[in-house]
């Protein structure tokens, strides 16, 4: 493993690239200007491209431009960036992914706006979560039943657009906490649950986080004891 961050040589790429205009316009941007960029990827000995959230955390970090700038220069900012940055086949398979992320972006925009559009402003979409749950149990089954439906149409969005592989470098370890907070929110919704009960089951389904997730969760999980 080795990472691209920092290199002071450039690439074979970034020597043809010529110049970047339209990341010099997005770098001049209020939102950027004055920003580092997050550059933390990583490439094999055979200089392919590791697949993990740092590469969705640099498309991000242009992303944030938007509004300011049109989408075409942010997008084409964003591949002279890669152009400077990695060589091949890293360079073709970032863009690559690149690409997939922004017809996924896009398309999330568009069913979300789709779900708004009619939405009933008494629905179980617009209401707090926690607030749901004090309202009965048909309320609360809606809202458990809203939130894993959400929960599972961004998971089928990433896969159909992005493809299995990605989607397991980049959002693993966010998916698998989405999961166990949502198993989590049952259990503490489960009203035929005594309260010793429901604290046995919080610690039992505490356990089945991996390490690294469970000490950053412990601080919370002990306040909410």
């Amino acid at each position: 493993v080795k990472s691209v961050a920092g290199s002071i040589q450039p690439t074979s790429a970034s020597e043809d690239a010529g110049p970047t205009p339209s990341l010099t316009k997005l770098r001049k941007t209020r939102s950027l200007s004055g920003t580092k960029v997050e550059d933390n990827l990583q490439l094999t000995e055979n200089n392919k491209l590791i697949v993990t959230i740092d590469v969705i955390n640099l498309f991000d970090h242009f992303l944030f431009a938007s509004g300011e700038v049109p989408s075409e220069i942010i997008e084409q900012g964003t591949r002279e960036y890669l152009i400077s940055r990695l060589p091949e086949p890293a360079l073709s398979e970032a863009l690559e992914i690149f690409k997939n992320y922004m017809s996924y972006i896009e398309a999330q925009e568009t069913a979300n706006a789709e779900a708004m559009s009619n939405l009933d402003p008494n629905s179980i979409h617009n209401m707090d979560p926690y607030e749901a749950m004090e309202k009965g149990e048909e309320t609360k089954e809606k809202m458990l039943t809203h939130l894993s439906n959400s929960l599972n149409q961004i998971k089928q969005a990433r896969r159909e657009h992005m493809g299995e592989a990605v989607v397991e470098g980049i959002w693993a370890k966010d998916e698998y906490y989405d999961d166990y907070t949502l198993t989590r929110v049952r259990i503490l919704a489960d009203s035929n649950l005594s309260e010793d009960e429901r604290i046995d089951k919080i610690i039992e389904h505490e356990k089945t986080l991996p390490e690294d997730l469970r000490q950053k969760n412990e601080g919370p999980v002990s306040h909410d004891k």
